[in-house]
């Protein structure tokens, strides 16, 4: 019983660390962007954020004009 288990345990350690070797193996494969590519896909992230929070604002300005008339 005692001999399975390591047997079990060593298995398992194997997938794993084939896992690893293999996830290593992947990202080696990967195009990563350049620093230029990053900081400009970055602010165009960040300009579309501000946008969307000033939309968001100025429809929430204007619900809240148009409730408290109408709840007084």
């Amino acid at each position: 019983m005692g001999a399975g288990a390591k047997v079990d345990g060593q298995k398992s350690t194997n997938k794993l660390a084939r896992f690893f070797k293999d996830t290593k193996a992947e990202l080696k494969k990967v195009t990563w962007p350049s620093k230029g590519e990053i900081k400009s896909s970055t602010g165009i992230a960040i300009g579309w954020m501000l946008l969307f929070t000033l939309v968001i604002w100025a429809y929430d300005s204007i619900f809240h004009v148009i409730l408290k008339t109408v709840v007084g």
